[in-house]
């Protein structure tokens, strides 16, 4: 699933062998024989039938152990793996293990093999069809090795593309270790809303990676919403063999209103939740339609922003650089962006939340009681929108940071001041709007890759950055790119139409721009010409949350 490929920032070496597969029998079983009997099939029928929030069922033990154990071995000494990032996952991911059919590989990952013949092998598929009443698969073998040290997620989506019918995970995570929740990389499965094919922002259930067991579900467009929580454990890795199932008859396939479809349309559902315990309400994304601004930045608005901004940036001198820079490399990020007076208190504020939070990781509750509400769904969105003070608890550090932020978009950038520089700086008039107060909680908050807004064929991007980058060592942080939350714009040569594309394309082809989290820093991004952009799923190792006001505007040639 390689859809909108980030800069590697330190990809471990990988070399894949792709050879052609050799159909081969089965003779030898790796699968426990009981799984076959008559009892067995009707209970895991039954299981799975009756599991919410979709159809699923977890087969444990489903495997020989010792068998297994050799597979885990096999993976570990003769299975190279590859570096994988995008917006939606980070994983080390091996090569689709129906190419490895050399000699070399017979040899030496003789139960591996047998593993996967045996997955897709007639008697096995006729046992998965039992047991979730699916049509007839094909015998097309889909499938590869994932592993995801610390730090390795996948975000929600429904796994449909093509003809997949059933998903299927099995774990090898240290059989000699439980998996535990503290570790960890459980599967999030998440229901659906009253509103049909948008899944609830949190999930409504997880499934841990313990060794020797097989997880089954259903691919449903629209339905079928699952992620890989963020893997915490430092020393032990989540692994397994996953894919897919195919449909024998394509034709029967549906693809329509599944999550792969819907990140590449640019009317999305999007939603907000105002409390812990209520259902999501759909909302309209925002769309900007103030009056622009002219050109003739003059001397009342440099006093007046003289007030917000440091002088470096509203001298003639530092303006003169600051159009220059634009103009040759059409974006442009200013540190110490704001006035040390200005932004006092918000530094105040991030440092008291860190005291506060300590070693403690988000859960998906945090965050209802200060005047922000959840932004969703899922396998678009996920973070916090400052909506203010309106019939709420805005007691505590999180809601003087909206406050504080708030002022700072009212009061900055609604300015016609700040609109007059803007100009000035960009050469072109730009309409400024709302700005979007956003709060990314460590562990849970992300966008996936959208394209640039439909309504305007010029915009210009403009966010205001806040993290804890106070020591050297959170700077640090932050800059290796390892802890995610920094921002990626992407400019792609031509458009792709994924949606029905069997496996999402890798944009090699694109021009990638990626901004590190720092505080008091604004980025402003020339988008004209179409793209995508996102914020990069927040590790719980990041070290604090991520706040930021954020802006797409409008602009024309003055």
């Amino acid at each position: 699933m390689d859809r909108n490929e980030v800069e590697n920032r330190h990809p471990p070496p990988f070399v894949e062998y792709m050879g052609k597969r050799k159909t081969r029998a089965c003779s030898e079983q790796i699968f426990l024989e009981n799984l076959y009997d008559a009892q067995v099939v009707s209970r895991l029928a039954q299981e799975y039938a009756s599991a919410l929030p979709y159809p699923h069922t977890s087969i444990t033990p489903v495997c020989h152990e010792h068998k297994l154990i050799n597979v885990l071995k096999q993976l570990e000494s003769h299975l190279t793996l590859s570096f994988k990032e995008t917006d939606l996952f980070k994983v080390l991911q091996s090569t689709d293990l129906a190419s490895i059919d050399s000699d070399e590989y017979r040899d030496a990952c003789h139960d591996l093999l047998i593993l996967r013949d045996s997955l897709y092998s007639e008697k096995f598929r006729d046992f998965i069809q039992k047991v979730t009443n699916c049509p007839p698969l094909a015998s097309r073998v889909d499938c590869s090795c994932n592993v995801y040290p610390q730090g390795g997620h996948l975000l929600c989506h429904d796994d449909v593309i093509g003809s997949r019918c059933i998903s299927y995970i099995i774990y090898l995570s240290d059989p000699c270790e439980s998996w535990k929740l503290s570790d960890g990389g459980a599967l999030e499965l998440y229901s659906t809303t009253k509103y049909p094919n948008v899944p609830a922002t949190v999930p409504s259930g997880a499934v841990l990676p313990q060794w020797n067991s097989m997880l089954l579900f259903r691919v449903e467009p629209g339905r079928s919403f699952h992620s890989v929580q963020e893997v915490y454990a430092k020393h032990k890795s989540r692994i397994s063999i996953s894919g897919w199932y195919h449909l024998a008859d394509p034709s029967i396939s549906k693809v329509e209103h599944a999550s792969a479809t819907t990140l590449f349309q640019r009317d999305l559902v999007l939603t907000e939740q105002v409390h812990q315990n209520d259902h999501p309400r759909l909302v309209a994304p925002s769309r900007q339609v103030s009056q622009f601004h002219q050109l003739g930045y003059s001397p009342d608005d440099r006093k007046y922003l003289e007030a917000w901004i440091n002088h470096e940036y509203l001298s003639s001198e530092g303006m003169i650089q600051l159009e220059e820079r634009f103009r040759q490399q059409r974006s442009m990020i200013l540190h110490s962006f704001l006035k040390d007076d200005v932004v006092h208190a918000i530094k105040s504020a991030i440092l008291s939340e860190r005291q506060k939070r300590a070693s403690l990781r988000h859960s998906h509750s945090d965050g209802f009681d200060a005047g922000w509400v959840l932004c969703g769904p899922p396998h678009v969105r996920r973070f916090f929108r400052f909506q203010g003070s309106s019939g709420t608890n805005t007691q505590g550090e999180s809601a003087d940071l909206g406050n504080y932020l708030t002022k700072i978009s009212e009061y900055l950038f609604k300015s016609k001041a700040f609109g007059h520089w803007l100009t000035k700086v960009v050469t072109r008039q730009v309409g400024l709007g709302e700005g979007t107060i956003r709060r990314f909680r460590s562990g849970l908050d992300y966008t996936v890759a959208l394209p640039y807004s439909r309504h305007y064929d010029n915009q210009i991007s403009l966010t205001l950055c806040f993290v804890d980058d106070f020591d050297i060592a959170s700077k640090h942080l932050w800059s290796s790119g390892d802890v995610g939350g920094y921002t990626c714009h992407m400019t792609p040569c031509e458009e792709r139409n994924a949606a029905v594309a069997e496996v999402y394309e890798a944009e090699d082809d694109a021009s990638v721009l990626s901004v590190d989290p720092s505080f008091n820093t604004l980025s402003i991004i020339d988008c004209a010409g179409g793209g995508y952009d996102f914020v990069k799923f927040l590790s719980t190792s990041a070290p604090s949350d991520r706040w930021d006001i954020s802006l797409n505007m409008s602009s024309k040639d003055a």
